[in-house]
């Protein structure tokens, strides 16, 4: 039944992404919420993180014209499927723990974004 359930929670996580245009950039960023940062406005943790982070991350790539779909995740979880090249593409967070800190260093590919 656990398994179920585990396999379930992760369809249901995954199935906006299906609906997302290819050439739209997938960001993740820490789940924990670190206002004024990124945060949730309800204890529930349901709908979109809010913050100067996620303002500052959209704003970068709607001046480029680029869709950028962003999703709260735990850590490790987002770390790992950046690092595999699994479903999201970019890290957005901040963090002063060595792991998290050093982890840009195993990133596959760069792309330098530059603002006009």
């Amino acid at each position: 039944m656990k398994y179920c359930v585990s396999l379930l929670l992760v369809i249901l996580f995954l199935s906006p992404n299906l609906s997302i245009a290819k050439d739209t950039i997938s960001i993740c960023h820490g789940n924990g919420g670190y206002p004024p940062y990124h945060y949730w406005e309800d204890e529930a943790k349901t709908g979109e993180m809010k913050g100067i982070s996620i303002e500052i991350v959209k704003e970068i790539f709607k001046s480029m014209s680029q869709p950028v779909h962003i999703s709260a995740l735990p850590w490790k979880r987002c770390y790992g499927w950046v690092k595999k090249g699994q479903n999201f593409q970019i890290i957005a967070d901040g963090s002063y723990k060595k792991v998290e800190k050093n982890s840009s260093s195993t990133a596959k590919e760069c792309t330098s974004y530059t603002l006009h």
